[in-house]
């Protein structure tokens, strides 16, 4: 049986790359324009990602173990963009530190995205009115993000590897 490839993980590796030039060259301002930006990337990122998840169980009803790991590592790289992208809106938005301030730090901003994502709440950070609603939806993402994770480590770890 021919493995067929994954043609968007290339796709993917550009999106988080271009993500993580974004957020780190980014300056923090007040413009919807960023809102803009990052709800297009994480259409694109999401919809990229569940293009190649569905392409691959439509054209083989027993996929191989390396399309599954192949699928796991699109699925890792879709979802530290999406964290990424969620932390380029709290470093333009800002979000609440626990002394009542607001800080636009980077590393804040990707400290709050993970945690958000993994859903942790330590409660050091919280969101700012405006970006409740965004954090609401990486949560949501994160789970389902978390799940479809573990459901296709189990399948690789309990198919055997196939034969040459």
């Amino acid at each position: 049986m021919e493995l067929n490839k994954i043609k968007s993980l290339p796709s993917s590796i550009v999106v988080f790359l271009l993500s993580l030039i974004t957020i780190i060259l980014s300056q923090p301002d007040d413009s919807w324009l960023h809102v803009s930006v990052v709800v297009f990337w994480l259409i694109a990122n999401n919809a990229n990602f569940g293009i190649a998840f569905s392409s691959f169980s439509l054209k083989q009803t027993v996929l191989v173990r390396e399309v599954y790991i192949l699928q796991f590592i699109e699925l890792c790289f879709t979802a530290i963009t999406n964290i990424f992208l969620f932390a380029y809106l709290y470093r333009v938005f800002g979000i609440n530190t626990s002394c009542g301030d607001i800080t636009h730090g980077l590393l804040d901003s990707i400290y709050f995205s993970i945690v958000t994502w993994t859903t942790l709440g330590y409660g050091d950070f919280s969101p700012t009115e405006v970006l409740r609603i965004p954090a609401a939806i990486e949560a949501l993402l994160g789970y389902t993000y978390m799940a479809i994770l573990i459901g296709l480590l189990l399948t690789i770890f309990n198919r055997k590897p196939d034969a040459a």
